[in-house]
């Protein structure tokens, strides 16, 4: 039996909320522009949420054009890690390991990055 990854409605729920109501005591729109603004912002989130958590739109299309049937796992859901550990022929969890660290580095890079500016 396959364990999926995917499919965490209520996570996406949360964290959208959660989202949201951050973004609003940040910039607490009064005009229309601003509204237009927050809307936009929110949206960003709802689909990455959803993305992330509900049902990846990467794997749906890939499995549509491809005309086979993609993992949902969390290893395999990683299209870059499987492609990486394809093609050097080290396995799924290597490039799952890859694609894992390299996205460690620029996220922490990106966060000091940000504390700097």
């Amino acid at each position: 039996m396959i364990e999926y990854a995917y499919g965490n409605w209520l996570a996406v729920a949360l964290l959208v909320a959660f989202a949201g109501t951050f973004l609003f005591s940040l910039l607490r729109p009064r005009t229309h522009r601003e509204w237009t603004t927050f809307g936009v912002t929110q949206a960003f989130f709802v689909a990455l949420f959803a993305e992330m958590f509900g049902y990846p739109l990467t794997v749906y299309v890939a499995s549509i054009l491809l005309g086979t049937s993609l993992s949902f796992g969390h290893v395999e859901g990683h299209l870059l890690g499987v492609f990486l550990g394809t093609v050097t022929g080290l396995g799924t969890a290597f490039g799952w390991v890859v694609v894992m660290g390299s996205s460690t580095v620029l996220i922490v890079t990106g966060a000091f990055l940000v504390q700097a500016g």
